[in-house]
């Protein structure tokens, strides 16, 4: 549910990425674009901080009509999350969780945001449940999820 899908992310490569083509998301980390393209858009969002900014800012791009493409020559080296402790640190774990239910609450409304809201509380209950994740976890993503859907109340 709207969440930021890299191009051929865990796919094997086989050669299917090997043409340009228009697509819908690609991480700011590596999108050179013309200054012309901020003043109807604005830039990134700052109540995100980081993570899901540039999901934002993809999706007010296609409302707006940009068109985005995939160059695949183009190389980039990005250590993700390298600077903030990794995929399970406190910081990637809140931000994350807060800024997906922010993003949902921002663009998609009340009731669906509700619903993706409760469908991922109930999707890490049941892992915690399962023993797939520990307590702490369950209880920094419950929060986080929580204080990014009041933060999109504020924004919609």
């Amino acid at each position: 549910g709207y969440r930021t899908v890299h191009r051929g992310e865990n796919d094997v490569d086989r050669g299917q990425y090997g043409q340009a083509e228009q697509t819908e998301y690609a991480s700011t980390c590596c999108v050179p674009m013309e200054a012309s393209v901020f003043p109807p858009l604005g830039l990134l969002a700052p109540r995100y901080f980081v993570y899901y900014d540039d999901k934002d800012f993809m999706l007010r791009a296609l409302r707006a009509n940009k068109r985005l493409y995939y160059i695949p020559g183009a190389s980039v080296c990005h250590k993700v999350s390298s600077l903030t402790g990794g995929n399970e640190s406190d910081f990637v774990v809140r931000y994350t969780a807060r800024n997906r239910a922010y993003f949902w609450r921002k663009h998609l409304g009340l009731p669906i945001a509700f619903l993706f809201l409760t469908t991922y509380i109930c999707y890490y209950f049941c892992l915690l449940v399962f023993q797939k994740i520990p307590y702490p976890l369950f209880l920094r993503k419950y929060q986080s999820l929580w204080e990014g859907f009041h933060l999109g109340a504020k924004a919609a």
